[in-house]
């Protein structure tokens, strides 16, 4: 471990860590789509309009919600995962998807994302979905370098709408994920 590598506890997220994986979905997206998505858009972002709908999808059961905590027990990251989105990453065989993964952007490079994406893949794997998937918007190059450092092949070019307008994105997709993953860091 690098000695600016954070210690990390990745857990399972609980209807009490709703407000911080609200607060940092909105500092994630402030930060990584800033020159990507509009300014207007990002500064309208408040973690106190998302926190209802964080505690509904961690109450419902049906995706995977993690949070990692620092070594004082802070959340500095949060990831979201379950079958996957589209037919096209089904139909090839990825039927988990790597739905949101965001960390706090003064952990940014310190193992926080490695360590939500091994255990979102370790948790996918345990339901029964060995080969997974993510998309990124094109346009964040951390995103996209993140991705295939940790071995994602590109699947496919898409689209997402946000905002009312349409920004395009990459899928990756990672085959026997979980082994993947053990090999790298």
């Amino acid at each position: 471990m690098h000695s600016d590598q954070l210690v990390l506890d990745v857990r399972d997220a609980t209807a009490d860590d709703a407000r911080a994986t609200a607060a940092i979905q909105v500092a994630g997206w402030q930060f990584a789509y800033r020159g990507i998505l509009p300014d207007q858009l990002l500064d309208s972002l408040r973690p106190e309009n998302r926190e209802a709908r964080h505690r509904e999808q961690i109450a419902r059961g049906d995706t995977i919600q993690l949070v990692a905590l620092d070594a004082g027990g802070a959340a500095v990251g949060w990831a979201a995962a379950g079958a996957a989105a589209e037919a096209a990453e089904r139909e090839g065989g990825f039927g988990g998807e790597v739905l949101a993964l965001y960390v706090s952007p003064h952990v940014v490079g310190r193992g926080c994302g490695f360590a939500l994406m091994r255990a979102a893949v370790d948790r996918m794997a345990d339901r029964g979905w060995p080969h997974v998937c993510v998309r990124v918007l094109r346009d964040n190059r951390r995103g996209v370098a993140f991705y295939t450092r940790l071995g994602g092949q590109f699947l496919r070019d898409s689209s997402v709408e946000v905002g009312g307008a349409r920004y395009p994105e990459v899928v990756y997709g990672y085959r026997n994920a979980r082994e993947l993953l053990r090999e790298r860091r």
